[in-house]
């Protein structure tokens, strides 16, 4: 029942996504304009704002897949690829192949899985010798300003004005202007991501037991670790290789699952990751509702509602159990 409402405002959501834009449509205009094949219309709908939904989906269960699964791991709260650094690790490497000269996807993509896959590495050691897990998301805040000055440095040393430009736009996250073969992409990592996540979902229930405990029931808690930042790299390196820097979606979806459904925590990964599609969306779609002169990017609305979401949390959470 949780999953089917969840669904149903997914699909409502997606709707509304395929309504708006600079040419608001009415569903009976679309259908009736797909099904004539209407020039206009099915260049609107099929072309450009079905791509970006369904993007914005993909990326957003991507992100609160990885989100869920690093809460699960490091068994804290406020973990997140952004709030651990990983996506700003992903972010400043891609900046780096944006000023080294790289184009086109598949070559900026391989840097941000590549920075996403060392970040998360960084982290794997950190969280061995972190006795308390506070120590760890402190750790990881500084890994991400430490990325994020990596970034501005990339900026300041940037060859000509055009590329800082395009750096960017590019880091302030959006899914417009995207087309299916940055879908195609992204769908293809977020089922190898998910998919491997997904397949965790059992160790990852023991270790909330504790890792001794864990290890006495057979958990290779190390071989899981290593896997679980195979896919949150690969999920977190590839949406920002799509779309750029788009936070707190992966901090936000778990809870907010667990504050409106409530699910058994064997069931929490899956509507994260579809909780997280539903909130990007959502937020693509206060995009294009906000009447500015420029559309704003996805990053900047999920960082202003996200920001004061990991404020509610860590003051929820003042002392974190290990």
């Amino acid at each position: 029942m949780r999953l089917g409402v969840l669904l149903m405002v997914l699909v409502l959501t997606g709707l509304c996504s395929l309504l708006v834009g600079d040419w608001p449509l009415a569903p009976a205009e679309i259908w009736q304009g797909l099904m004539t094949g209407h020039p206009q219309i099915s260049e609107v709908i099929l072309q450009i704002r079905l791509p970006r939904m369904v993007l914005a989906l993909l990326m957003g269960m991507a992100l609160g897949g990885a989100g869920a699964a690093l809460q699960a791991l490091f068994q804290n709260p406020l973990a997140d690829p952004g709030v651990l650094g990983v996506s700003g690790v992903a972010a400043f490497a891609a900046a780096l192949g944006i000023s080294a000269g790289a184009a086109g996807l598949w070559a900026i993509g391989g840097y941000a899985v590549l920075g996403a896959a060392i970040g998360g590495l960084v982290l794997v050691l950190a969280a061995s010798v972190a006795r308390q897990t506070v120590t760890l998301v402190l750790f990881g805040a500084g890994l991400a300003s430490l990325a994020g000055s990596g970034t501005a440095l990339v900026f300041n040393l940037s060859p000509t004005p055009v590329t800082t430009a395009e750096m960017m736009n590019w880091l302030m996250g959006s899914v417009a202007h995207r087309d299916w073969r940055h879908v195609g992409v992204m769908a293809v990592g977020a089922s190898v991501g998910l998919g491997i996540l997904m397949a965790l979902r059992r160790p990852l229930d023991m270790l909330r037991l504790g890792e001794e405990t864990a290890t006495s029931l057979g958990v290779q808690v190390r071989l899981v670790r290593l896997w679980v930042i195979a896919g949150v790299s690969i999920l977190s390196g590839l949406a920002v290789a799509v779309a750029g820097v788009v936070g707190f979606v992966g901090l936000a979806a778990p809870h907010v699952v667990r504050g409106l459904v409530r699910p058994p925590e064997r069931q929490i990964m899956p509507m994260a990751a579809l909780m997280g599609g539903g909130l990007t969306v959502m937020a693509d779609l206060g995009v294009r509702l906000i009447p500015t002169d420029a559309e704003l990017k996805l990053g900047v609305i999920t960082a202003l509602l996200g920001a004061p979401i990991l404020m509610v949390i860590a003051l929820r959470y003042r002392e974190v159990r290990p």
